[in-house]
């Protein structure tokens, strides 16, 4: 009886919580610099699970829900299988899922950095976007910018732009 209501009190990621992962496997992205260099990811695993149920392990009140894209790019040493992009866990229904958004070795965390709706227009594929989130690093973990400045994610389309330390702006093309 205990191991039936154990399960029945899944959480579930929502339709917000899913506009982070709109990511498919098989996806490529194309970003172009604006030194006119190209850079490729490659979208090679999306899942939305439920973690094995471990007894010893607390959970709470409720089963958490995890939502995870991985990626692969050739600028990203030491990844084998590819790296996370996207990684959510939701394990309340009352409350929003947590987690982060990791890409060329900067990780932007829900919980700490700025996630911020903006008034700012990227135009990919001929069309404009106006649903972006500009993510900027808060440098609480660590003081200074080591790769990444700013994400603007889209909850279409997903990274359409980002910032290098250096001030270089990629946009994606494709």
């Amino acid at each position: 009886m205990f191991l039936v209501t154990l399960y029945s009190c899944k959480t579930k990621l929502d339709s917000n919580d899913l506009t982070w992962l709109t990511f498919q496997e098989g996806d490529t992205l194309i970003f172009s610099s604006t030194e006119n260099k190209f850079d490729t990811t490659f979208i090679v695993k999306r899942e939305t699970i439920y973690p094995d149920y471990n007894p010893v392990e607390v959970h709470g009140k409720y089963h958490p829900q995890i939502g995870r894209i991985w990626y692969f790019n050739k600028n990203v040493p030491y990844i084998n299988d590819g790296k996370e992009m996207v990684y959510l866990q939701k394990n309340s229904p009352d409350q929003k899922a947590d987690g982060f958004i990791s890409y060329l070795n900067s990780t932007f965390f829900f919980d700490t950095d700025y996630f911020n709706k903006t008034n700012d227009t990227v135009t990919f594929n001929g069309n404009q976007y106006t649903d972006i989130m500009k993510i900027t690093d808060s440098y609480k973990i660590n003081l200074t910018c080591d790769n990444l400045r700013t994400l603007w994610w889209s909850k279409k389309c997903g990274l359409l732009k980002y910032e290098t330390c250096d001030g270089q702006i990629w946009t994606r093309i494709k």
